[in-house]
């Protein structure tokens, strides 16, 4: 799966950004998935990424290592490089929400974007990659326990202004909407990883 078929920084692409009056209501919505921000509260949020990583275990468990590593079709990642791309995703945004959070300004590196086409993480065993995720999940789920209201709503600030804009424009533009974004790319890429071990 190639950097121009994602979208910066995290995950499926989207199919398109509800514009209503004004940019701070745009709300993120995928067409390939059918996920729309407008369904999401806080409370859902924090209820999904408390039981993410019993999710993407209860698919992993019903196959063998050499089937999670194996990829469907050769452009198709496999579920194990689903699972690291997706543990990077929430990494990214998990560290994101905390800088925003505290004042501070995401510093973004399109180098290290999670592309498994680049990255040797199918060499990743598939329990190393569920414990990741699952550590990842946690540290996402606990600031969105623990985050004051207003650090929910802390602007989304990044050091190159185009691709803020770009996020802005897609409906992640505080720390809420960057944590519900993890969540949708966690909630895309099981998916994905479900479609990809279906029998030929």
């Amino acid at each position: 799966m190639s950097l121009d078929e994602r979208s910066s920084l995290g995950g499926p692409t989207l199919g398109h950004a509800a514009v209503m009056d004004n940019a701070a209501e745009v709300q993120e919505t995928c067409d390939e998935c059918g996920f729309d921000a407008n369904d999401w509260t806080r409370d859902r949020i924090t209820k999904e990424l408390g039981t993410a990583a019993d999710a993407w275990r209860e698919v992993f468990g019903r196959h063998e290592a050499d089937t999670l590593h194996a990829r469907p079709r050769p452009e198709v990642w496999s579920a194990v490089e689903y699972a690291v791309h997706t543990a990077r995703v929430v990494e990214f945004w998990g560290d994101a929400c905390r800088t925003v959070t505290s004042g501070g300004v995401v510093d973004i590196d399109m180098a290290s974007y999670p592309d498994a086409d680049v990255f040797p993480y199918n060499e990743v065993a598939p329990d190393e990659a569920l414990a990741d995720l699952a550590t990842h999940f946690a540290s996402l789920h606990g600031l969105t326990e623990t985050a004051s209201t207003e650090e929910w709503a802390a602007p989304l600030r990044i050091s190159h202004p185009e691709i803020e804009q770009a996020f802005h424009a897609m409906g992640i533009a505080d720390a809420g909407t960057g944590a519900l974004h993890a969540v949708h790319d966690a909630l895309h890429h099981l998916g994905d990883v479900e479609r990809g071990l279906l029998p030929a």
